[in-house]
């Protein structure tokens, strides 16, 4: 193969990529059963409703420690993708793909308030229970952070995308670009709707004059929408609403076929 081998415009690709960042993705938007863990004015999870209600100052202070010691959330996510792309002038392209996403949250802990509805129904229906202190309860909410679960089902998404990039070089062995990426589909876990931008600098490398590596970077935004009734004030208005955003930092390999 030479660099001046004229190829065809036709690409198809397929490409199987894992996310190594998440950043400002809170699992508890996108897992209401979760505990908030963001450390911000307001959150009730920070000092509880034992200690906040009943507890001392120290048993305050503990609590508030022991959530931000506590570890972290994380997300781990996978995809895979099948693409075609059609080049004009050798130069740009315009392409759609079939993508599949999932992902999965470690470290997750259920929230405090859950704790208290199930605390105070123990204590109304349980004689038994009525022997644990409430200050037993305090020290038992206060360490609820680190009782943690993983939920290997945080989001499963299916979504078709246009996709529009730039081609640097023409005719080479290596076929760098830069590409820009818009998606709808679905989040079959919470059954909502997704919609999917991305920014995407990757390369092919061509092993014969027809097949073909690659490897890309990729920044990735979700948005998801759903129907939920609003606030106190309209409490009866359903009305489809902006649910949760997740922003993911991925890597991805494949191969592909010039037709």
């Amino acid at each position: 193969m030479t660099a001046e081998t004229k190829r065809s415009p036709l690409f198809f690709e397929l490409t199987y990529g894992e996310g190594f960042d998440y950043l400002k993705t809170n699992p508890n938007k996108i897992d209401p059963n979760s505990m908030n863990r963001d450390f911000t004015y307001g959150n009730s999870e920070i000092f509880g409703y034992y200690a906040s209600g009943i507890g001392s100052t120290e048993d305050k202070l503990l609590s508030a420690y022991l959530f931000d010691q506590a570890p972290k959330p994380k997300i781990a996510g996978q995809n895979s993708s099948f693409l075609f792309e059609y080049l004009i002038k050798s130069k740009f392209g315009i392409g759609f793909s079939l993508n599949q996403s999932q992902f999965q949250a470690s470290n997750l802990s259920f929230s405090k308030f859950d704790f208290l509805l199930v605390t105070g129904f123990a204590r109304l229906t349980d004689s038994s229970f009525q022997n644990v202190s409430f200050d037993q309860l305090t020290k038992w909410e206060t360490a609820f952070p680190y009782f943690t679960y993983r939920n290997n089902e945080l989001m499963k998404a299916m979504t078709f995308n246009v996709h529009f990039s730039y081609h640097f070089l023409e005719n080479s062995i290596l076929d760098p670009y830069v590409r820009i990426s818009f998606g709808y589909g679905r989040d079959s876990v919470s059954n909502s709707k997704l919609f999917q931008t991305s920014l995407i600098i990757g390369s092919r490398y061509f092993i014969t004059d027809r097949v073909y590596l690659l490897t890309e970077l990729v920044a990735t935004n979700y948005d998801s929408y759903s129907k939920t009734y609003g606030s106190l004030k309209n409490l009866f208005s359903e009305k489809e609403r902006h649910i949760w955003s997740l922003q993911e930092y991925s890597a991805k390999f494949g191969i592909g076929l010039n037709w």
